[in-house]
C-alpha cells in the first residue's frame, strides 16, 4: 500500500470508530431476564436504569426518554442503581421533575453512586426529596415490600456493604429462605457467594459501564469480576449489572450499549 494511503487510513479508521461510538451511544437497548425463586407464588418485573449522567451531556430530554420508555413497559417496580447526577455541571431541578410523570401504580426506588459524591450528594438530595415518586432508599435502613418481594438499598460506599445489607434484613427479621431479597447497590463488588450467606437473592448494579469505550472495556473487564449482564452460582443467587443509561466524560460507546434491564421474577409454579 502507498503512503498516501495509509495516511488515509490513518486518518479514516478513527473517524469512523469515533462516528460509530457517538451514534451508538444513542441507540437503546433492552436486556430482559427472567429469574425463578422457587417458592415465590407471584411475579414481578423490574425496570433497572443505571448511571444516567445528568450534566454537561445527559438533561431534561434523557429524563423525559426514560419516563416515556416507563409508561410503555408498565413494569411493577423502577430501580435506579446511582450516578443519576455525573458531577460535571450542577443539576437544574426542572431536569428531574418529569420523573413525577411517572405513572401512579409504579414505585421508583433509588440509591445514590460515587458520582453524586462529586456533585454534592446531600445538595442533590434536597433536590430528589421534591420529586415525589421517587423512593430513596440508601442509607434508610428501610425495607420496600412489592409483591412479595422485600427491596433494600444502599447508597454508596466502596466498603462494608455485605455487613449493611445482613443489619437490614437481621432488623427486619425477612424469612429470606421465603422471600426474594433485592439489594440495590451501585457498585458489583459484592460477591454471590456473599449474598449468599446474608440472604440475597438478586444483587442489581451499575457502576462499569461495560467499559463504555474500547480500551476501556478490557481494563473494566480485567477489574471488575461482575462486569455486565446477569451471573448466578449453584445457589441460585444473582448478580445483575448495567453498562448504564447514561455516559461519562464522553457521550461515546463501543462494545457497550444504552441499556434498559427488565428483571422478571417468578416463582416455579408460574
Amino acid at each position: 500500500m502507498s503512503p498516501f494511503y495509509s495516511k488515509i487510513l490513518v486518518f479514516i479508521i478513527p473517524l469512523i470508530i469515533t462516528i460509530y461510538s457517538l451514534i451508538n451511544a444513542q441507540i437503546t437497548e433492552f436486556q430482559e431476564e427472567t429469574i425463578v425463586f422457587p417458592g415465590y407464588n407471584n411475579s414481578i418485573k423490574i425496570m433497572h436504569f443505571s448511571d444516567v449522567h445528568l450534566g454537561v451531556i445527559y438533561q431534561k430530554g434523557t429524563i423525559e426518554d426514560m419516563v416515556k420508555i416507563i409508561n410503555e413497559n408498565n413494569p411493577d417496580v423502577v430501580v435506579i442503581t446511582g450516578d443519576l447526577a455525573d458531577g460535571s455541571k450542577t443539576v437544574d431541578p426542572e431536569w428531574i421533575k418529569p420523573l413525577d410523570n411517572v405513572k401512579d401504580k409504579i414505585p421508583l426506588l433509588y440509591v445514590t453512586g460515587n458520582h453524586e459524591s462529586l456533585y454534592g450528594k446531600d445538595d442533590f438530595l434536597k433536590e430528589i426529596y421534591k420529586v415525589k415518586k421517587i423512593n430513596h432508599i440508601g442509607d434508610s435502613g428501610k425495607i420496600v415490600n412489592i409483591k412479595g418481594v422485600s427491596f433494600i438499598g444502599l447508597d454508596f460506599e466502596y466498603k462494608d456493604a455485605k455487613a449493611k445489607a445482613k443489619t437490614i434484613i437481621d432488623k427486619y427479621g425477612i424469612d429470606v429462605n421465603n422471600t426474594p431479597v433485592v439489594l440495590l447497590y451501585h457498585i458489583p463488588k459484592v460477591s454471590l457467594e456473599d449474598l449468599n450467606q446474608i440472604g440475597v437473592f438478586l444483587m442489581m448494579a451499575g457502576h462499569t459501564h461495560k467499559g463504555q469505550i474500547f480500551p476501556m472495556n478490557v481494563l473494566s473487564w480485567i477489574g471488575n469480576k461482575y462486569f455486565g449482564g446477569l451471573y448466578n452460582n449453584k445457589n441460585k443467587n444473582y448478580v445483575y449489572v448495567s453498562c448504564g443509561f447514561g455516559t461519562a466524560l464522553v457521550p461515546m460507546r463501543m462494545f457497550s450499549s444504552k441499556l434498559v434491564g427488565i428483571i422478571n421474577i417468578i416463582g416455579n409454579s408460574n
